[in-house]
Order: C-alpha cells, then structure tokens, then sequence
C-alpha cells in the first residue's frame, strides 16, 4: 500500500490496495472522490467502501473501471478487500 497527493491544488491524495484487507484510508474528515479499479481481482473479490462506519458500496473488483463518488465523510474512510486474489485499486480522496 503506498499513499501519496497530486493535483494543482495539492489537497487531492491516493492509497493505493494490492492484498485483501482492511485498509483505513483516511481518519477525519474528507471526500471520497474515485475509486480505481486498475487491474482485476480473481472471481469473488470484493472491496467494501465504508464511510463513517457504514458500508456505501460493495464492488466487484473482477472488472477494470473508474468508479466516481464525491461523498463526504466526518470521521473515516476505509475499503475492505476480501475472497480471492485482490486487484489493484487506487483510491482518490481529499
């Protein structure tokens, strides 16, 4: 997992997921802006988007593709990553 800011307005950041597990991606405050779907996961694989503790999404990771959000937080952001072989995603947030 590696982690990192881009963008003109320096406030955009990344982490990004290569093994199924529980990732906090950021505590606080923020918008969860895209998910990356960069390389597939093996059949079964799911990523759980949670925001302040309740699940938003459950994705499908078998499939390349930009997933947009734009949902605000106040206290967390974490993906879960379970079943199969992870993908690799990337996770945009500020």
């Amino acid at each position: 997992m590696a982690g990192g800011r881009f963008g003109q307005d320096g406030l955009s950041q990344w982490n990004r997921i290569t093994t199924n597990a529980t990732t906090t991606i950021k505590t606080g405050s923020g918008v969860l802006r895209r998910i990356l779907i960069n390389k597939a996961g093996t059949t079964g694989n799911i990523a759980t988007v949670n925001v302040d503790g309740n699940t938003v999404a459950a994705i499908d990771t078998t499939v390349v593709r930009p997933l947009e959000f734009n949902i605000p937080f106040s206290a967390s952001l974490s993906v879960v990553t379970a079943t199969g072989t992870a993908g690799e995603l990337t996770v945009l947030y500020n």
